[in-house]
């Protein structure tokens, strides 16, 4: 049986674990998240008369440097196949709304096939703008890492378009060696952790 390791095993076949698995990169970007929330939440203390008052921004403001984190769902048709697939985002984004240039950041995300062993690791530069039809739309590219317990790592590129309407809706097209094209079709459910 192709999942069987112990048969494999007494046979003088060792399969390597990897080194960085889908697993232990989502659960180090939960724990770094995780990790400046906390540092952010406990400001170091000072007298409160040289203080200046509080300002409050108006909650449409939406300007600045924002980390949004949530999980993610996908349909993917990979190898010739459809599967599901689900995981994680983590996006560091510069917005400004006003700007022809309305987003620019970085998009890291993990997700883990339903059916099919493994899964795929990426890292997008993202663009987006208002100036089209006044939702945020834009369009993300950078490379992929197919990742899976019985074979080497895949690697590969791809490139996604998006819109933001409270939740994030996506299409992607991208290659990995040996695999050959994919495409994927899901939602990122984006909430915001912080905002500088």
């Amino acid at each position: 049986m192709p999942g069987n390791r112990s048969s494999l095993a007494s046979r003088g076949h060792v399969t390597p674990p990897a080194a960085w698995g889908l697993h232990s990169l989502l659960s180090l970007t939960l724990t770094l998240t995780l990790t400046l929330t906390l540092l952010r939440s406990h400001p170091a203390h000072a007298d409160p008369a040289t203080l200046p008052p509080p300002t409050l921004r108006a909650a449409s403001d939406l300007d600045g440097l924002h980390i949004w984190l949530g999980p993610i769902g996908a349909a993917t048709h990979v190898d010739g196949s459809w599967d599901s697939a689900w995981g994680g985002t983590v996006a560091a984004l510069r917005i400004r709304e006003q700007a022809p240039l309305g987003a620019v950041g970085a998009w890291l995300g993990g997700t883990h096939y339903a059916l099919r062993d493994g899964g795929r690791v990426w890292l997008e530069g993202v663009a987006g703008t208002r100036r089209l039809g006044g939702r945020m739309l834009g369009a993300a590219a950078g490379p992929v890492v197919e990742l899976a317990d019985l074979r080497h790592p895949r690697l590969g590129a791809q490139a996604s378009i998006w819109c933001f309407a409270g939740v994030v809706p996506y299409a992607r097209l991208g290659v990995l060696e040996a695999s050959g094209p994919f495409v994927e079709v899901g939602i990122s459910l984006s909430l915001p952790a912080l905002r500088f």
